[in-house]
């Protein structure tokens, strides 16, 4: 999706009910300077993901992408260190609520009317063929959404590293049980991709090697030191290459 404010475009997509904004863009259109840089200096890796856009070229690439939060964020901090002028400020604010709301807002109306929709076909069907196979239809999308909110539920727990207070950390074991993958899988996949390894006269001390930031992170525990940590942006790594991790080979028993 495509919008502009001001001459500037901004790329986004819609997935569900939240907005994602390509962060370049965003920070241009507030008058950041260097965006892509100083990205990462002002947004959290857990208000992050990666979108597919179109470059100048006319090519797909992997741009990296901030939820609604993090736009409003950027927009606090732009009016406080005066990026851009106070009208520009104004501007954008009127451009998110009269622009941007409305996307929002009618993809949540789209949301509600599909189970309404699924509800009526049941009330209204001819024969009872039809009410089963709108029966069905209703209880695949009630299925659908439990799924959304389990995975929610599941990856909730927030662990933090005690070195990196400022990140949301998962446990390897709780994002298993989310995404139906094997531990063991988990760890030899980022493994083989060089995300970390293990070190030490024993070679039991896992290290973070810097392809896998910030997908994965090393944390202690009030009982364990050097536990493997999954964060917002790796458990969105791990989703975009499951079938890949599911078919990964264990060379070992244990990792």
């Amino acid at each position: 999706m495509l919008l502009e404010f001001q001459n500037n475009k901004v790329r986004c997509e819609l997935r569900g009910r939240r907005m994602w904004f390509v962060g370049k863009d965003i920070m241009t259109s507030l008058g950041y300077e260097n965006p892509e840089k100083n990205l990462p200096k002002y947004i959290e890796d857990e208000d992050t993901t990666s979108i597919k856009v179109k470059d100048t070229l006319g090519r797909t690439i992997s741009a990296l992408a901030i939820n609604t939060y993090a736009v409003y964020k950027l927009l606090a901090m732009a009016e406080v260190i005066k990026t851009c002028d106070t009208d520009t400020i104004k501007a954008f604010k009127h451009w998110l609520d009269e622009v941007v709301q409305p996307i929002i807002d009618k993809s949540i109306e789209k949301v509600v009317s599909d189970e309404d929709m699924a509800i009526l076909k049941i009330v209204h069907a001819k024969s009872d063929t039809e009410k089963a196979s709108s029966i069905k239809e209703f209880k695949e999308l009630i299925i659908q959404q439990v799924k959304v909110e389990t995975k929610k539920s599941t990856t909730g727990k927030k662990v933090r590293a005690t070195e990196d207070n400022d990140i949301n950390l998962f446990s390897v074991s709780e994002v298993t049980e989310t995404l139906g993958l094997k531990k063991g899988q988990i760890l030899r996949w980022a493994s083989n991709n060089g995300m970390f390894g293990y070190r030490g006269s024993s070679g039991k001390s896992p290290f973070v090697s810097d392809k896998g930031y910030p997908f994965f992170r090393i944390y202690n525990s009030n009982t364990t030191v050097g536990l493997v940590g999954v964060t917002d942006a790796g458990i969105k790594a791990l989703e975009e290459h499951i079938e890949e991790i599911r078919n990964t080979k264990l060379k070992y028993k244990t990792l």
